[in-house]
């Protein structure tokens, strides 16, 4: 099992909804099927309010895990390249950003 940090969590999580964002995915199979959660640091950086350090750092560390692969290709005319969660990301990540989805006990 592998495991994750706090910031590889979220920065996960952010991954799968970008592209559930994009495609409407119902399953963690459905967004393999259609991976549409490429972003770039410049995207993460953004949706984590992290800066460009924080978030090499934890996309380093994901890559190492075989979470998230470098696409080798900037989309939109960006400078930076676009990353995508790979199937074993999708299969972790995809119940953790439904957890985020869930109402919180009590209130």
């Amino acid at each position: 099992m592998t495991t994750l940090t706090d910031k590889e969590t979220q920065m996960l999580v952010a991954f799968i909804a970008a592209g559930v964002d994009v495609n409407g995915a119902d399953t963690a199979e459905d967004l393999k099927q259609d991976n549409m959660t490429w972003m770039s640091a410049t995207d993460l950086c953004g949706a984590l309010g992290w800066n460009k350090q924080e978030v090499g750092g934890v996309m380093s560390s994901l890559d190492t895990k075989g979470l998230i692969g470098d696409s080798q290709e900037g989309s939109r005319g960006a400078r930076d390249t676009d990353w995508t969660a790979t199937s074993a990301g999708i299969d972790i990540g995809y119940p953790l950003y439904l957890e985020t989805l869930q109402p919180v006990p009590g209130i």
